[in-house]
């Protein structure tokens, strides 16, 4: 009961992920920032 659940709530993500809905709240807007753009590999602080 469980897993078909989760199974559920995955696919009902994975298509707000596809449709655009779901955005990286770290930035302004729904694109990335020209930083984040730029880099060849992960930032590391």
């Amino acid at each position: 009961m469980i897993g078909k659940l989760i199974a559920v709530v995955d696919a009902v993500f994975a298509l707000l992920v596809i449709l655009g809905v779901v955005v990286d709240p770290t930035t302004a807007g729904v694109g990335d920032s020209k930083r984040a753009l730029g880099y060849e590999e992960p930032y590391q602080d």
